[in-house]
């Protein structure tokens, strides 16, 4: 065992037993890898910081499950070199090994926030990761959702005007029944331009599948076409349609919106691209 880390035995139970909350930087990732099934376990390394009693400077193992308390994470890549907020869940002292979780952190700060919530308040949000609906942002390690309604008066989308690492001013909107935090634009936006489609019926087009729902009338797919612009497609029979798709469609109606909101576009899909 690291000999700083077996003078922090007793301090780290501690931490363990007080929920106590930690910060520091993902310095690198890296795969356990079982022998018996080669079943592959991503994580995170930061290095335990000196803080309050704790010598530190051992590493801390966060395995993707304890990655995030909002999303699913699929990769760990997109957190390499941030500053994250930890809490201490376990030890091997046998091994010397010191796992850690962002998770539950992040579900510590949340209860924390929504206890101190201001409504008036002006939050500076960190864009984390884009979604069909908006995305998910940061606040001082609180994870928010800023959806396209609360962002834009014309459906104008966060990734025109953002890039993921960008800050943006956001106020409280409201905490759901399940303990997610919702948030608005401070600046409502709107596009000083209305964006012109090159579009019409009887014309094929690229596109990948955002969203599939269904409805009274059956099951359908919304196809990103366009900057804003969603082509709604019936679920063909003969293949099996899910999110992130890239597909061919083809126009079939389009019909102009009022204002600024983009026309209401019909197709069908025709194709699955490789």
């Amino acid at each position: 065992m690291n000999e700083t880390l077996k003078k922090d035995v007793d301090a780290l139970h501690k931490a363990i037993f007080q929920n106590r909350i930690f910060n520091g930087v993902v310095k690198r990732l890296g795969r356990d890898i079982s022998e018996d099934t080669s079943e592959r376990h991503d994580y995170m390394v930061v290095m335990m910081p000196n803080n309050g009693g704790i010598a530190g400077g051992y590493p801390v193992k966060i395995y993707i499950e304890e990655a995030d308390n909002e999303m699913n994470r699929h990769s760990l890549m997109p957190l390499l070199g941030s500053d994250i907020s930890f809490v201490i869940i376990g030890m091997n002292e046998d091994e010397g090994i010191v796992f850690g979780s962002r998770k539950k952190a992040q579900q510590k700060l949340k209860m924390d926030f929504i206890d101190s919530i201001d409504a008036d308040k002006i939050y500076k949000a960190t864009i984390v990761k884009f979604m069909s609906f908006g995305a998910f942002v940061d606040i001082s390690g609180v994870s928010a959702v800023l959806r396209t309604v609360d962002f834009s008066s014309d459906h104008s989308e966060l990734q025109e005007y953002y890039k993921v690492g960008d800050t943006i001013d956001v106020k409280f909107v409201e905490v759901n029944d399940k303990s997610k935090i919702f948030v608005k634009a401070n600046v409502i936006h709107k596009r000083e331009q209305p964006i012109t489609y090159d579009i019409e019926p009887g014309i094929a087009i690229m596109g990948e599948v955002r969203a599939t729902k269904t409805f009274d009338k059956g099951p359908v797919a919304f196809v990103r076409i366009d900057t804003g612009l969603d082509c709604i497609c019936g679920l063909p029979d003969d293949f099996e349609i899910t999110k992130g798709m890239k597909v061919a469609v083809r126009i079939n109606t389009v019909e102009e919106a009022d204002s600024d909101m983009p026309p209401r576009v019909r197709g069908k899909i025709i194709r699955v691209m490789e």
